[in-house]
């Protein structure tokens, strides 16, 4: 029986699994338990120990003999999604290039790249991301390169304004603006060690950066500024600022000195959560944002800023972009002077649909309540992601 298209009603695509049930294909089973868990009425554990027994039907021998390494979406019995998670001492171009090839990866979709720095271990990436080059099918536009450590904590802690090297490395992107994307999401610990080289991406739409250091980058801002994405709809960046505190509450960060420390141990009930004793001009984005005038975007996230006021001037400067119709800047410092500010600038969001300030230290949305778009706010501590020196 022909296969249904992938949005075909789920009566046809449940035709088609009892005809592969009666056939003894594990795909039959897998729409099944795939349309269970979509309805709640089954776990995806349940349906994750089928595709395991299975897996060499499935996915091919190569990527069964190391499935703990992937983490799968299904949508049917179609793999529409794989995260390959990269452990230290694992080959990671080994890892990838066993799903690219797999029989199952013709219609993938979304692919993540991740770095599992255990025991806060190294991992090198740089061969993992070469390996996509000539293999990633076409049907896949969105790829994401992730330090799964990072991309869990709120803080980068360390002693000197300069950290230590990412526990997981990248090596130069070039290798990835050569590949037809439309959706690329970067997760790291210090930006300032990312390369991301010469960027031409004629098929880009959304670019999201989120890191636990930015501050000024110099180098990363040119890269942005002279990026080529001519049809970018989305940009989001994440405005981590430097912090001082002589011991700091950080046993969310990103390598653990203070909490995990018997020296400390005594001294940790005094722990701070850090001053900002050096605000960041932000001016310094305004060749970026005069960039993203020229390209048609929709979605612009600036988050996780304290220096509200540098950034907003900036943006009364440059404007708005023509085409946006939703700022983000959530987890920033936006309380009552901020909200003040953005009330007598009130022409800045004129032709906004939505102006998102969730988890910010300002506790009345009705505060901008005068600003003409939908607010969507929520209250929280405000710059949620820190660099802290100690």
């Amino acid at each position: 029986m022909e296969r249904p298209p992938l949005d075909a009603p789920a009566s046809e695509w449940l035709v088609y699994a009892d005809a592969r049930q009666r056939a003894g294909d594990p795909r039959g089973e897998l729409v099944v338990l795939s349309h269970a868990v979509s309805a709640g009425t089954v776990t995806s554990q349940r349906r994750d120990r089928f595709v395991a027994k299975h897996a060499a039907a499935l996915l091919g021998d190569a990527v069964a003999g190391r499935l703990a390494s992937y983490r799968l979406g299904w949508r049917h019995c179609v793999l529409e999604s794989v995260d390959v998670r990269i452990e230290p001492g694992d080959d990671g171009a080994a890892l990838v290039a066993a799903v690219l090839g797999s029989p199952a990866a013709d219609e993938l979709r979304e692919l993540a790249v991740v770095g599992v720095p255990t025991e806060y271990r190294a991992v090198e990436l740089a061969s993992a991301i070469a390996a996509l080059a000539g293999a990633l099918p076409p049907c896949c536009r969105s790829l994401a390169l992730v330090d799964e450590l990072a991309a869990s904590v709120d803080l980068l802690v360390t002693t000197g304004h300069e950290p230590p090297d990412n526990l997981v490395t990248l090596g130069s992107l070039d290798t990835v603006w050569q590949l037809p994307l439309e959706h690329l999401r970067i997760e790291v610990a210090d930006a300032h060690a990312l390369d991301l080289g010469s960027i031409r991406a004629p098929a880009m739409r959304s670019f999201t950066l989120r890191s636990l250091r930015l501050g000024v980058a110099p180098h990363l801002l040119r890269a942005l500024e002279r990026a080529s994405w001519p049809d970018l709809e989305s940009f989001e960046l994440r405005l981590v600022e430097d912090f001082t505190a002589r011991i700091p509450i950080d046993d969310n960060a990103y390598i653990p000195t203070y909490s995990t420390s018997e020296r400390h141990e005594d001294s940790y009930h005094e722990a701070e959560e850090g001053r900002n004793e050096a605000p960041v001009d932000w001016g310094q984005l305004e060749g970026l944002l005069r960039a993203l005038h020229h390209v048609p975007l929709r979605r612009l996230a600036l988050t996780s800023f304290d220096t509200w006021r540098t950034l907003f001037d900036v943006l009364a400067r440059v404007g708005c972009p023509p085409t946006l119709r939703e700022l983000d800047v959530s987890h920033a410092r936006i309380d009552r002077e901020c909200a003040a500010w953005m009330c007598e600038h009130a022409e800045l969001f004129a032709n906004l649909e939505r102006l998102v300030v969730e988890r910010v230290p300002l506790r009345e949305r009705r505060a901008l309540a005068s600003l003409a778009p939908e607010i969507v706010h929520s209250v929280g501590r405000g710059a949620t992601y820190r660099h802290v020196v100690t």
